[in-house]
């Protein structure tokens, strides 16, 4: 593998265009300008926040683009914000690649009118789609919040497509940010070499967001379970309701099932819900804010991630934030989070209502695996904190920038914000 840090330093960043997803990234530029202590919405530091972190830090003129919603753009300190929904987002089957085509047009259109030198993509299209700009001269840095595919289970074959992402990092990407260990390794797999480095930025948080948060007692009931996130099918929703209903079959009135966040499937599980056996046990109870967030750790026992193998999950940092709190997670091998903290969480199948059962009932009846998991836990805080590993000082070293970030704890009024509960920005 060769980097490409010598060249970058040669042309650094003037004009930088941001594909930066689905997020509230408006809402969160306003919070940021506003530097009214950050988006109390939020539990760690979006990344969004860090990108415009970066570009004042070094001076740069950046336009950002947010698919959330249509609403109107904001500007300020050199930065442009601006919503625009996807094209064919809601298409299927041979639809979905020709959006995906029209989508590689715009970006590549509204870059060469922006007469941006640096595309910093994290969502829109698929990345070989990118190589009519590397061809352009202009510098294409990717940034991989999802992994290629799902994590645990077999990869796709997909024939020309993955040849064709292969050559994209191979010859065309001038460095790449991902979120996991796991999704740097499959653009590896899959390039065989890549052109620039692959640096890998830890989900960071405030200190004082976890300091003092109150430990559960183990013999305290009802035991609380607690997802975060959004409620989704590929989000294992429904089979934490069945896990929930398997549960209560064992242990009747013995767990608390508490869901922090919102989704598509919100209506849905809310119907599931009154028909089951735990209505009254498993609440919805929407999207948090910080401080919300804080109590409904508070509140638990154990931390559960149930996300399904039809989603590639890049990192979700409600992992992390289990762990910060002091709690037992239970997930699959399908989220990459685990790699961080591989003593702290309980392991099952994926796409598995049963051995999401089976885990619970295990820590609500086994005291010292319970107790060891917490005491795991403590170990591994540390990294969350380290503003060397975060997403913006890897942002900077792809474009070949010094540090000049201040570090967020520092910061007079520190916030931190985005969590998976609404992953937002």
């Amino acid at each position: 593998m060769t980097t490409s840090d010598s060249t970058l330093a040669k042309r650094p960043p003037r004009r930088v265009y941001h594909l930066a997803g689905p997020g509230d990234v408006i809402g969160t530029f306003r919070r940021w300008l506003a530097d009214a202590g950050g988006d109390e919405r939020e539990v760690s530091r979006t990344y969004s926040a860090q990108f415009f972190d970066v570009v004042t830090a070094h001076g740069l003129t950046a336009l950002v683009e947010a698919s959330r919603a249509r609403e109107a753009g904001v500007e300020g300190r050199g930065i442009r914000v601006m919503a625009r929904p996807q094209i064919g987002r809601r298409w299927r089957g041979p639809l979905w690649d020709v959006a995906m085509v029209l989508n590689a047009a715009r970006i590549l259109w509204t870059a060469v009118r922006f007469r941006a030198d640096t595309l910093v993509v994290g969502a829109g299209t698929r990345w070989y789609m990118l190589i009519p700009a590397a061809l352009l001269g202009i510098r294409v840095v990717p940034i991989l919040h999802n992994t290629l595919w799902a994590e645990g289970v077999p990869p796709p074959r997909r024939g020309l497509r993955d040849r064709l992402t292969g050559l994209f990092w191979r010859r065309f990407a001038a460095g790449t940010v991902a979120i996991s260990p796991a999704a740097k390794r499959q653009v590896e797999s899959l390039a065989s070499g890549t052109r620039g480095e692959i640096l890998v930025a830890t989900p960071q948080y405030d200190r004082g967001q976890f300091e003092g948060i109150a430990q559960p007692e183990h013999a305290r009931r009802p035991f609380v379970v607690m997802y975060a996130g959004r409620l989704e099918r590929d989000k294992g929703v429904f089979d934490l309701l069945e896990a929930a209903e398997r549960v209560e079959a064992v242990a009747p009135g013995q767990v608390l099932w508490e869901l922090c966040g919102d989704g598509r499937a919100r209506g849905e599980l809310e119907a599931a819900v009154e028909r089951s056996v735990v209505r009254g046990r498993f609440v919805l109870h929407g999207h948090r804010n910080r401080d919300e967030m804080r109590a409904a750790f508070e509140r638990s026992h154990v931390v559960v991630v149930p996300t399904r193998s039809s989603f590639p999950e890049g990192f979700n940092q409600v992992v992390a934030e289990g762990v910060l709190s002091g709690r037992p997670v239970v997930t699959s091998a399908v989220v990459p989070a685990i790699e961080l903290v591989p003593e702290a969480v309980v392991l099952v199948p994926p796409d598995e209502a049963k051995g999401y059962a089976e885990a619970v009932l295990r820590l609500l009846g086994d005291r010292d695996e319970y107790e060891r998991l917490r005491s795991a836990a403590a170990g591994y805080r540390e990294q969350f904190f380290d503003r060397e590993r975060s997403w913006a000082r890897m942002l900077e070293r792809v474009l070949g920038l010094p540090a000049r970030v201040v570090p967020v704890e520092s910061e007079a009024g520190d916030s931190t914000p985005g969590s998976e509960a609404s992953r937002a920005a």
